[in-house]
């Protein structure tokens, strides 16, 4: 045989091979996209049967990280953020609307991460006339807080106790203040036991605190209010249903009975109200002016920080054109004492270096 048959043998059967090594690959190439396409739908069809068992996704809502929640907090928006969950897991006491805890009051303590069901809330009864009151007292508690629940209690000079408002969850406190929600028959019963306060030394005001205030309900009040004010509250029209005014006016001779005898007459006793109530307005401006004079130091700081941001931007601006123009890379690489092995490490400021701060 020829040397050329012999070359022509050799490429043929070289040119075979490829051809059937080329097939072979596309073969078994072809045989794994098919595989792989039957494990893709073996996976679909596992996922829309989970879909099918566990339902449709559903929005709910947690508290979100960094939001601090006491029992007797206002639910806002700006605590909460959204959860997904499979429909099968969600029951009627999620919450997946939050506009419908439209002045809703958390009743416990909440942790960021709690997903929120309704028992965690419990809605206030506003009458028409409900209004956001702010009072004084005599004694507050040493730690208050908003959103607790509180008696104010009225104590007379032989240590007769009566309570005024029952369990007033307390909006905000402003010092020698506190601002609490009150309807119009409680207006009038803080006011008498004001006055009796002013008329009679020994007497005053005071504050506690509920310890459960979920489980524990509302003290009933029983201090008696004065008798010009009682009539005051009889032509309230805004007053729809008042005490019995024969349990009313026994309690209020057994109130005075325990005064220590009074001998003023009229001028002192207006003087004495004249004073209190300049006392009480005094108080309440004070705190207002706190109130005032706190929201201006924080937006002064609010605006320090928010200049010093804005002078860091454009430090670090100025520095990266200056640290990135070419005449910079070579005096910056030989200042560099992590990149200058003879570059004076003690004056890095790199608490990683010997010599940092």
């Amino acid at each position: 045989m020829s040397k050329r048959n012999i070359i022509i043998i050799i490429l043929v059967v070289t040119v075979l091979a490829g051809v059937g090594g080329g097939i072979f690959f596309t073969v078994r190439f072809i045989n794994g996209q098919r595989s792989q396409i039957e494990n893709f739908e073996d996976e679909i069809d596992l996922l829309e049967w989970q879909l099918l068992a566990y339902g449709q996704a559903v929005d709910v809502y947690v508290i979100r990280p960094g939001a601090e929640i006491r029992h007797g907090t206002v639910f806002r928006l700006d605590d909460i953020e959204v959860m997904v969950l499979p429909e099968s897991m969600v029951t009627d006491q999620f919450i997946t609307n939050p506009l419908f805890l439209g002045g809703a009051i958390y009743r416990v303590d909440v942790e960021p991460g709690t997903p929120l069901i309704w028992d965690l809330f419990t809605f206030e009864e506003i009458s028409p006339t409900h209004r956001y009151y702010d009072i004084v007292a005599d004694v507050f508690p040493i730690e208050p807080h908003v959103g607790q629940y509180y008696d104010l209690r009225i104590v007379m000079p032989r240590g007769q106790d009566y309570i005024v408002l029952s369990k007033k969850r307390v909006v905000n406190f402003y010092n020698s203040a506190i601002r609490i929600m009150l309807d119009q028959e409680e207006i009038h019963q803080y006011q008498s036991a004001l006055v009796d306060t002013f008329i009679n030394p020994g007497t005053y005001l005071y504050v506690t605190t509920y310890v459960e205030p979920n489980m524990q309900k509302a003290a009933t009040p029983y201090y008696p209010v004065g008798s010009f004010v009682m009539q005051i509250m009889e032509l309230d029209p805004n007053i729809v249903k008042l005490a019995e005014q024969d349990i009313t006016l026994r309690r209020r001779a057994i109130f005075e009975a325990g005064l220590s005898g009074c001998t003023k007459t009229p001028e002192e006793i207006t003087g004495q109200i004249v004073a209190g109530r300049s006392e009480q307005v005094s108080r309440l401006t004070t705190a207002a002016q706190n109130v005032l004079q706190q929201r201006e130091q924080e937006a002064a700081a609010e605006r320090a920080a928010e200049e010093g941001r804005d002078s860091q931007v454009q430090n670090n601006n100025n520095n990266s054109t200056t640290n990135d123009s070419p005449s910079n890379l070579m005096s910056n690489t030989f200042n560099n004492p992590m990149i200058n092995p003879n570059g004076n490490q003690g004056n890095s400021g790199s608490p990683f270096i010997d010599g940092g701060n």
